[in-house]
C-alpha cells in the first residue's frame, strides 16, 4: 500500500503484491542462496520510507515514469557495494540521499544457508560517506564486498544486473564484450580468467617470438659481420703470435745483455784496482822532487827581489829623464809659437783688405742697380693701381657667382639623394612581387612552372590567358590586405583565368595533358564590370561606419575584377574600419527586410549576416581574419607608375640643373683666368718693389761691413819685434835644460850596469829552478794521467754496474724473476729454440718484427669489435636457445588452457545456442548465438547474435545500427532468458527492457519469461517496466510489485488500490 498527502509530498511508501500482500515471508520460501529476501529504503532517492518483499521467481516491479522504479535498481546495486558508475547516474554517493535530508539509508536482506544476510549502508549527505554493517554489526565496505563475490552476485556483469541507462550500452556490445560479459555470467571466474589468461600470454609468445626474431636476425647479422673480417683477424692472431716471440726473445735478451754487462763489470773493477796501486807508486817518487823544488824556488824569489829594486830605481832616474826631454821639447814647441802668430797676423791683414776692396765693388754695383729699378718704379705705379681695381671687379662678380653655385650643387645632391630613394622604393616593389612568385613556387610547384610555360608561350591563345589570380590581384590600401585574401582563397586563388572556352581549352590540354602539371582554370563571365551593383548603395553604408566596398580595394585586370565579383560579390562586400558593437547591431538592426545576407569585414573580423528560416531577424556569425600570406608582397601598380613618373621627372630636373651649374662654372672659369693674368702684371711691379727694398738693406749693410773692416787694421813692424823678443828668452830655457840633463844620464849608466849584473843571476838561478820543473812537472804529469785514468776506470766501473743493475732490474721486470735460475721450466725451453749471441737475436727480432709488421694493417679497434661480436654471438646462441625453449613451454601452456577454456566455452555457447534459437521460433523468428574464433589472436574471439525477424530475411549479426530499437530489446532479453537456465547467479535484474518493442513482440517475450522462470532452479528475476500489456499470462512464480508514488495519485490511495486489486483478481479468476 501506499499513502500520499493532498499537497503531493511523499511521506512514506509500501508495495503492493498480486500473489502475497503481508509485509512477512514464510520460512519455507524458495529462495536460492543470494536471492534477495527484502528491501528497506529509508529517505533514498524518491523514497521516504518503503520495504519490499521480492518473490523467489519474476518481479514484475510496474509503476508509472517518475515513480522510483529505478530507484529500486539503484538500491540493490548501491546495497550491495556496487559502483555508482554502474548506474550511468550520479558519480557522488551523497546525490542518492532524498533531496533536502541529511541521510539515507539502504538495507537489504539475502538468503543464506543457514541464516539470512542483512546488509545496511547508511549514506551522509554532508560529507558524502558511507557506513556499513553486516548483521547490525559495523563493518569495512570489502567485507560486504567479499559477501557478495562469494554468493557469485556480479553487479558489473551486465548479463546479470542491467540498470535502465545500460540497456543501450548492453545492446550497443561488440562480439569481443558479450563474449566476457556471457563469460561471467554462465561460465565462472575460472572461465573469464582462463580467457584474460590467454590474451596476456599470447601477447607475451607475441613479444617473444618478436624478441626471438630479433635475436635470430641479430645472431647472423653478427656472424656475417665476423666472416667477412675474418682474413684480417687471422693476419691480426698471427701477429701477436709474432709479437708474443719477439716479447720471449726480448726477455731472453734481457738476461743475456745482464750477464755481459755484469762480465765486462768485474773486469773493469780488477782493472781499476790494479791502476791504484800505480798510482799509489808515483806519488812515492815525487815527494824529494818536491823539497828541491821549493828551495830552487827561493832563490829565485831573491834574484827577482833585487833585480825589482834595481828596476825601481832605474825607473826613477828614466822619470827625471824623461820629464827633462819633456821640458826641452815643449820650449822647442814654444820657440815656434811667436813666429806663427807673427804669420797668422800678417795674413789676417791681407784678408781684410782683400774684404774691403769685394765690398767696395758690391756697393757700387747695388748703388747703380737701386737707381735703376728707381725710374721703373715710378713708371709702374699707375699700372699697378689699374689693375687693383680690376681685380676688385673680378672678386666682386666671382663672389656673386660663388652663392648660385653653391645653390645648384646642392640642389644636385638634393636631387640624386631623392632619386635613390626612388629607386630603392621600385626596386622594393619589384622585390615584392619576386617574393610573391618565390611562395608560389613553395605551394604549388605545378602552378609555378605553368606560369613560366605561359609566359613564353602567349601566343598559343587568341586572347592573353591571366595568370592566377593570387598573382595578379594587389591591394590599393595595405590596411585591407588580411580582408582581400580572405576572400581570395583556396583552389580560385591559384586560377588561371581565360577570356574564351577555346583558349581554356587550349590551355588545360598544355598544361595537363602533356606537361602533366596539377593546375586549374577558369573562364571570366562575358558581364560589364559596371553591371555588377551592391544590394545596399554607398551612401546607407557609410552612414554606419563603412568606408568603400571590397571591390574599391582591389586592383587587379577587369576580366579577373568580373569573376571575383561573379563568384565571391566583392562588390557587394562592405568593409569599415574598427566598429563597436553598438555600432554593429544599430547597422544590423536597419538593413532593409527583404536582404536574405550580407557578408561585411570590419578591421579584425569577417561577419556573415543570415535571415533565420523561422523568425524575422539576422543571424549574425563572425571570425577573426587570418594574416595575409601572399597578398603581404603586394605589387602597387599606382604607386609604381607613380614612382617611375617621379624618377623621370628628377632626371629631367637634374639635367636643367646640371646645365645651369655648368653655365656659372664656365664664367667662374672665364674670370679667374682674367684674375690670373692681372696678378701676374701686379706681381711684376711688387716683385720690384721688393727688389728695391732688398738692395737697400743690402747697401746699408755692406757699408757697415766696410766700416768695420776699416777700423780694424793690425800694425806689422811692431808684431815682428815681439816675436824676436819672445824666441831669445825660449832659447835660454833651453840651454838650461840640457846642461841638467848630461848629468843624469851618467848616474843612469852605472845603474844600469847594476842591473844587468841581478838579471844574470836571476836567469842563472831561473834555468835551474825550470830544469828541477820539468822534471817535477813530467812525474806530476804521469800522476795526472794515472788519476784521471783511476778516474775513468771508477766512473766506467760505476756506470757499468749501473747498467748491469739495470739490466736486471729490467729482466726481473719482464721474467718475474731475480735470478735466471729461477725461470720457468717453460720459458728456458722457449729461451734454447732461440740463439743465445746477442747479434743473432737482433737479426731475429727484426725478422720477426718485419713478419708482424706484413700483417698489420687490421684496425684495432675492428679487431675489438670482432672480439665483442664473438662474446655477443656466444651469449646470443644460448639465449636463443633457451628461448626457443621457453617459448616451446609457453605454446604447450597456451595449448592446455586453450583447451581447458574453449570446449567448455563451446559446449556453453551450445547450449545457449540452443535455447537462443528456441525462444526465437517460439516468436515465429530466427536466431543463433555464435562463437567467433580467433586463434591468432584471443582478444578478439567474440559471440556474435546473428537475428532475422522476417521470413525474407536472411541472418544478419544483431548490431545497434542494423534493428530498430525493439528488435535490439526483443533480441536482448531473449539472450538474456537464454542464460537463465545455465546461470550461476543468484538473481538478475532488468530495468525498462521492454522498452521500444511492439505490442506483439513484447506480449511474447513476456509470456517466455513467465515460462523460463516457472522452473525450480531458476535465479531470481527483477523486471522492471512502467506498463504492462492487457490479458498477459501469470503465474505463481510471477509477482507483480506496484509502485503507487506520487503526487497526483488518488487521494484516498489504500481504498482504491484494494478494489483495483480485487478486480484485477476477478479479470484473472
Amino acid at each position: 500500500m501506499m499513502s500520499t498527502r493532498s499537497d503531493g509530498k511523499r511521506k512514506a511508501s509500501s508495495l503492493s503484491s498480486s500473489s502475497a500482500l503481508s509485509s512477512k515471508r514464510s520460512a519455507n520460501d524458495d529462495h536460492a542462496n543470494g536471492a534477495i529476501r527484502r528491501i528497506r529504503l529509508h529517505n533514498f532517492l524518491t523514497f521516504d520510507d518503503v520495504e519490499i518483499f521480492p518473490a523467489p521467481g519474476l518481479n514484475v516491479v510496474l509503476g508509472p515514469n517518475g515513480t522510483g522504479k529505478s530507484s529500486i535498481v539503484c538500491a540493490i546495486c548501491l546495497g550491495l557495494a556496487g559502483n555508482t558508475s554502474l548506474l550511468g547516474r550520479a558519480k557522488e554517493i551523497k546525490h542518492f540521499v532524498k533531496h533536502g535530508k541529511r541521510c539515507g539509508s539502504v538495507e537489504l536482506e539475502l538468503q543464506g544457508e543457514k541464516r539470512n544476510i542483512i546488509i545496511k549502508r547508511n549514506i551522509s549527505a554532508e560529507n558524502n560517506t558511507s557506513e556499513w554493517k553486516l548483521n547490525g554489526v559495523v563493518v569495512r565496505e570489502k567485507d560486504v564486498s567479499k559477501v557478495v563475490k562469494d554468493f557469485n552476485i556480479q553487479l558489473g556483469n551486465q548479463c546479470q544486473f542491467l540498470p535502465q541507462d545500460m540497456v543501450v550500452k548492453f545492446a550497443a556490445m561488440n562480439p569481443k564484450e558479450l563474449l566476457e560479459a556471457t563469460e561471467k555470467a554462465i561460465g565462472g571466474e575460472k572461465m573469464f580468467q582462463s580467457h584474460q589468461e590467454l590474451i596476456v600470454k599470447q601477447k607475451q609468445m607475441i613479444g617473444k617470438e618478436s624478441s626471438l626474431r630479433q635475436h635470430e636476425s641479430q645472431f647472423e647479422d653478427l656472424k656475417r659481420k665476423n666472416e667477412m673480417i675474418q682474413g684480417e683477424v687471422d693476419r691480426f692472431k698471427n701477429r701477436e703470435v709474432y709479437l708474443k716471440d719477439i716479447e720471449v726473445i726480448k726477455k731472453k735478451k734481457c738476461w743475456l745483455e745482464y750477464t755481459s754487462a755484469r762480465s765486462k763489470y768485474v773486469d773493469c773493477k780488477n782493472g781499476r784496482k790494479k791502476k791504484d796501486k800505480e798510482l799509489l807508486n808515483l806519488r812515492k817518487e815525487l815527494a824529494p822532487y818536491e823539497a828541491e823544488k821549493a828551495a830552487k824556488e827561493q832563490l829565485v824569489r831573491n834574484h827577482r827581489e833585487n833585480m825589482t829594486v834595481k828596476q825601481r830605481e832605474k825607473q826613477k832616474i828614466q822619470n827625471k829623464i824623461d820629464n827633462l826631454k819633456q821640458k826641452l821639447s815643449e820650449a822647442e814647441e814654444k820657440l815656434e809659437l811667436p813666429l806663427k802668430d807673427y804669420e797668422e797676423k800678417k795674413k789676417e791683414e791681407e784678408n781684410r783688405m782683400q774684404k774691403i776692396e769685394k765690398l767696395t765693388r758690391e756697393l757700387d754695383g747695388f748703388t747703380n742697380e737701386l737707381e735703376s729699378l728707381q725710374d721703373d718704379i715710378v713708371q709702374s705705379q699707375d699700372e699697378c693701381l689699374e689693375c687693383n681695381e680690376k681685380l676688385k671687379e673680378i672678386n666682386a662678380k666671382l663672389a656673386s657667382l660663388k652663392p648660385g653655385i653653391q645653390k645648384y650643387i646642392d640642389d644636385v645632391a638634393t636631387m640624386e639623394y631623392e632619386k635613390e630613394v626612388i629607386e630603392k622604393n621600385l626596386k622594393r616593389r619589384s622585390e615584392e612581387v619576386d617574393k610573391r612568385m618565390h611562395l608560389l613556387q613553395q605551394r604549388s610547384r605545378d602552378t609555378y612552372e605553368a606560369i613560366m610555360w605561359l609566359r613564353k608561350n602567349q601566343h598559343l591563345f587568341s586572347e592573353p590567358i591571366i595568370e592566377p589570380i593570387v598573382m595578379v590581384t594587389n591591394c590599393a590600401s595595405g590596411e585591407m590586405l588580411p580582408q582581400v585574401e580572405s576572400v581570395v582563397r583556396g583552389r580560385d586563388a591559384f586560377s588561371f583565368v581565360a577570356l574564351s572556352k577555346e583558349d581554356l581549352h587550349i590551355f588545360m590540354t598544355e598544361t595537363h595533358e602533356k606537361r602533366r602539371l596539377r593546375v586549374s582554370g577558369v573562364i571570366a563571365p562575358n558581364r560589364q564590370l559596371s553591371s555588377f551593383r551592391p544590394e545596399i548603395s554607398m551612401e546607407k553604408l557609410k552612414q554606419h561606419g563603412f568606408k568603400a566596398m571590397l571591390l574599391d580595394h582591389i586592383d587587379a585586370p577587369r576580366p579577373v575584377l568580373q569573376y571575383l565579383c561573379s563568384k565571391f560579390a566583392i562588390h557587394n562586400i562592405p568593409v569599415a574600419g574598427d566598429l563597436s558593437d553598438a555600432e554593429l547591431e544599430r547597422f544590423e538592426k536597419n538593413l532593409p527586410q527583404d536582404l536574405k545576407g550580407l557578408r561585411y569585414f570590419t578591421r579584425t573580423s569577417d561577419f556573415t549576416l543570415q535571415k533565420s528560416k523561422f523568425a524575422n531577424h539576422y543571424i549574425s556569425r563572425s571570425k577573426e581574419i587570418r594574416p595575409p600570406e601572399f597578398l603581404i608582397h603586394s605589387e602597387n601598380k599606382t604607386e609604381i607608375a607613380t614612382l617611375q613618373n617621379e624618377l623621370q621627372e628628377k632626371d629631367r630636373e637634374m639635367i636643367t640643373c646640371q646645365e645651369k651649374l655648368q653655365k656659372l662654372r664656365d664664367n667662374e672659369k672665364q674670370l679667374r683666368v682674367e684674375d690670373h693674368e692681372i696678378r701676374k702684371v701686379k706681381n711684376t711691379f711688387l716683385q720690384k718693389k721688393h727688389r728695391k727694398r732688398v738692395l737697400a738693406g743690402s747697401i746699408e749693410a755692406n757699408q757697415a761691413k766696410l766700416s768695420q773692416l776699416q777700423n780694424g787694421s793690425i800694425d806689422l813692424e811692431e808684431e815682428k819685434r815681439f816675436c824676436k823678443a819672445e824666441m831669445i828668452k825660449i832659447n835660454r830655457k833651453r840651454v838650461e835644460l840640457v846642461w841638467n840633463l848630461s848629468g843624469i844620464m851618467s848616474e843612469f849608466v852605472a845603474l844600469c850596469e847594476d842591473l844587468a849584473l841581478a838579471v844574470t843571476r836571476h836567469s842563472h838561478s831561473q834555468l835551474q829552478k825550470e830544469n828541477l820543473s820539468r822534471q817535477c812537472q813530467e812525474t806530476e804529469d804521469k800522476l795526472k794521467q794515472m788519476e784521471a785514468t783511476c778516474r775513468e776506470l771508477k766512473e766506467r766501473e760505476e756506470r757499468l754496474k749501473g747498467e748491469a743493475h739495470r739490466l736486471l732490474k729490467e729482466a726481473e721486470s719482464k721474467t718475474g724473476v731475480k735470478d735466471p735460475a729461477l725461470l720457468s721450466q717453460e720459458l728456458r725451453e722457449k729461451f734454447d729454440t732461440f740463439p743465445s749471441d746477442l747479434t743473432e737475436l737482433e737479426d731475429l727480432i727484426q725478422t720477426l718484427q718485419v713478419k708482424a709488421d706484413l700483417c698489420a694493417g687490421g684496425d684495432p679497434q675492428i679487431i675489438e669489435q670482432y672480439k665483442d661480436r664473438e662474446k655477443i654471438i656466444d651469449r646470443l646462441a644460448n639465449q636463443i636457445v633457451e628461448e626457443k625453449a621457453i617459448l616451446e613451454a609457453e605454446k604447450q601452456k597456451v595449448d592446455e588452457i586453450k583447451q581447458s577454456w574453449l570446449q567448455p566455452l563451446k559446449e556453453l555457447i551450445g547450449a545457449v545456442n540452443d535455447k537462443f534459437s528456441f525462444f526465437f521460433s517460439e516468436m515465429d523468428c530466427a536466431g543463433e548465438v555464435n562463437l567467433h574464433e580467433d586463434d591468432q589472436d584471443f582478444g578478439q574471439c567474440g559471440i556474435e547474435i546473428r537475428v532475422k525477424f522476417r521470413g525474407s530475411e536472411s541472418f544478419q549479426i544483431l548490431t545497434s545500427h542494423r534493428q530498430s530499437g525493439g528488435e535490439r530489446s526483443v533480441s536482448t532479453m531473449l539472450y538474456l532468458l537464454a542464460l537463465q537456465d545455465l546461470t550461476k547467479c543468484p538473481f538478475r535484474a532488468v530495468d525498462e527492457i521492454n522498452q521500444g518493442m511492439d505490442p506483439v513482440n513484447e506480449r511474447k517475450v513476456f509470456n517466455l519469461i513467465v515460462e523460463s522462470v516457472s522452473g525450480r532452479s531458476t535465479a531470481q528475476y527483477f523486471l522492471f517496466t512502467p506498463k504492462l500489456l492487457h490479458t498477459l499470462k501469470f503465474s505463481a512464480h510471477v509477482t507483480v510489485l506496484s509502485i503507487m508514488n506520487g503526487p497526483e495519485l488518488w487521494p484516498d490511495t489504500s481504498q482504491n488500490f484494494n478494489s483495483l486489486i480485487d478486480l484485477v483478481l476477478g479479470n484473472q479468476n
